[in-house]
């Protein structure tokens, strides 16, 4: 059985240009995290403020997970565990 192909009867949408730059404002930047190994960012959580992370454990193959408050530099420790 051959499936059909497909066939787009619309048209191509038209690509308009987004803002510009200079509509959004920018903070300057800032240290929230400091760390003497590899930090990973996993993502964002949904309150937009705080990160969920590992870090590398130095002088071990291990990595903690934790959340980290952009605002405040909090820091809660999930879990540690072994690679």
């Amino acid at each position: 059985m051959q499936v059909p192909l497909c066939a787009f009867a619309g048209q191509p949408a038209t690509a308009e240009p987004g803002p510009t730059l200079d509509t959004f404002q920018f903070s300057e930047p800032r240290v929230v995290l400091t760390h003497t190994s590899a930090i990973g960012i996993a993502g964002w959580l949904p309150d937009d403020q705080r990160l969920l992370i590992t870090k590398d454990i130095p002088g071990t193959n291990r990595q903690a997970v934790e959340t980290v408050n952009t605002q405040t530099g909090e820091e809660l420790s999930m879990l540690n565990a072994s690679r």
